[in-house]
């Protein structure tokens, strides 16, 4: 909900451009990556992941109402790194609780599901603050406040998920270890490095809305259609990877996700720009 209406409070009460909305997006995401780390490892190491995952979507939602009281990119900066440092703590520790509750030859459907699911709300959310937003064209208090109210109960929640232990890998990945791994696997880090260098937040994308001249109220519609994608495409992605490779599940992947920047980055009107968060969003299905 809060996301999908990012551009539109970036542009319209931030006076901000897209150069502003990335160095925000940007280390948020990078402080989101680098706890990811060590919440992860610290959870292995006491052997609870349900903690992490309490406190870091309660953290998340915490920032919902200091959006009311923001008025500069400064100010936002402080508010989505907070948000993502609780999005780092909580991902690695919940990611352990599915792998350890799911049969080896499911795993690929099983986090698919989760995904989809995920993605579900990532769809409801949207469409919630379009409604809002076209009953209240500057009402971005308004979606933050039930934003809010929503995270709530999502946190509560978590209270019936069942916690597993589990067992740590033995060992431990530092940069000095690294050396000892195939080259196969280096050569994948490195690879990913590039293509997550090169990918683009979709808050940024969003903006293409407005180049356009659509609504403030229509952008999270786009934010919704870049969810119906995702979440139709996870599980039998997840399933996919199951049976022939996740190898090759994420280089068909990343082909459709140049092919959806491309289209974006060429559409002139509704139905072109709706294709490319289609194609755009069905490509990270891997």
């Amino acid at each position: 909900m809060v996301l999908s209406i990012f551009p539109a409070f970036f542009t319209s009460v931030l006076k901000a451009g897209a150069g502003s909305l990335g160095l925000v997006e940007g280390l948020a995401d990078g402080a989101a990556n680098i706890i990811k780390i060590y919440a992860g490892k610290y959870s292995d190491k006491i052997k609870k992941r349900k903690p992490f995952m309490i406190f870091g979507y309660g953290l998340s939602v915490a920032t919902r109402p200091m959006y009311l009281l923001v008025s500069s990119v400064g100010g936002v900066i402080g508010i989505r790194v907070t948000d993502r440092i609780g999005k780092g703590l909580r991902e690695a520790p919940r990611d352990a609780i599915i792998s350890l509750s799911t049969p080896k030859e499911e795993m690929g459907r099983a986090f698919g599901f989760h995904r989809m699911m995920d993605t579900l709300g990532a769809i409801l959310g949207p469409l919630i603050a379009y409604l809002i937003l076209r009953a209240y064209p500057e009402g971005f208090n308004i979606v933050f406040v039930v934003a809010f109210i929503v995270g709530i109960l999502a946190v509560a929640s978590i209270l019936f998920v069942k916690d597993i232990a589990g067992e740590a890998r033995k060992g431990n990945l530092s940069l000095d270890s690294i050396s000892v791994f195939p080259s196969d696997f280096k050569r994948y880090l490195v690879a990913l490095f590039l293509l997550s260098a090169g990918s683009i937040p979709v808050a940024v994308l969003l903006l293409k809305t407005q180049h356009l001249g659509f609504s403030l109220a229509s952008i999270p519609l786009f934010y919704m259609l870049y969810s119906l994608s995702y979440a139709g495409f996870s599980v039998s992605a997840g399933g996919m990877s199951d049976r022939i490779g996740a190898r090759t599940v994420m280089r068909i992947g990343y082909v459709v996700l140049l092919i959806g920047y491309f289209v974006v980055a060429l559409a002139s009107g509704a139905i072109t720009l709706a294709l490319g968060f289609w194609v755009y969003l069905g490509a990270l299905w891997g």
